[in-house]
């Protein structure tokens, strides 16, 4: 049975890949794939996990509604359908 990992950002900045991945107007990209999530500090220079995902396929994406009038955080969802996953401590 397949995991899912859910990743929730304020803003996933300068992911060209991801979003080249996650285009849906070119289905030819989108499969699965392995991939590598990182947990780091807030400046991105710490390394303290890592998550070896097997096998995954992108299954829901939730794009934030900009809002002028709202002082709400502007929130990014993707969810990962995954084979399989392991965990590297840094």
């Amino acid at each position: 049975m397949p995991s899912v990992i859910t990743l929730a950002d304020g803003a996933l900045q300068d992911q060209p890949g991801l979003a080249a991945w996650l285009d849906p107007a070119d289905d030819s990209r989108i499969g699965k794939r392995d991939i590598s999530i990182s947990l780091t500090d807030d400046a991105g220079t710490a390394l303290f996990l890592t998550w070896s995902v097997r096998n995954a396929f992108p299954t829901k994406l939730a794009a934030p509604d900009f809002d002028a009038s709202s002082n709400e955080v502007a929130i990014e969802e993707v969810s990962l359908s995954a084979g399989r996953f392991s965990l590297g401590w840094h």
